[in-house]
């Protein structure tokens, strides 16, 4: 039988998705600024895998938005990264659905504290 996931469960699996998903498309950012010898973006996207899981939410959210920014600047020219405006599309509903759980989470924290 198919369960729904709880707020605390699709919270973490969202920030686990984001996390991926941003690395994935910096590294893709970096691959291609490195060929177009752009320094200054190659040096913007440098995230690992650790910092990122290291990071806050909110700081989370910030660089999601910094790398798709980036990415709708170079969308055209970035196809053979697999980058397009799908793919793009995919990444900010991601992006607005983690923010949601975000503001979830934090509600139903605030519920609980306030009922104790």
């Amino acid at each position: 039988m198919y369960k729904e996931p709880d707020d605390d469960n699709l919270y973490f699996s969202l920030r686990e998705e984001i996390i991926e998903n941003s690395l994935s498309f910096s590294r893709k950012i970096t691959a291609f600024a490195m060929l177009e010898e752009l320094s200054d973006l190659h040096a913007m996207f440098c995230y690992s895998q650790q910092e990122l899981s290291n990071t806050k939410d909110d700081t989370l959210i910030i660089i999601s938005h910094h790398i798709i920014n980036k990415l709708r600047e170079f969308v055209d020219d970035m196809g053979e990264y697999g980058v397009d405006d799908d793919s793009l599309a995919a990444f900010l509903n991601l992006t607005e659905r983690f923010q949601s759980a975000i503001r979830n989470k934090s509600n139903s924290t605030q519920k609980v504290i306030l009922n104790n």
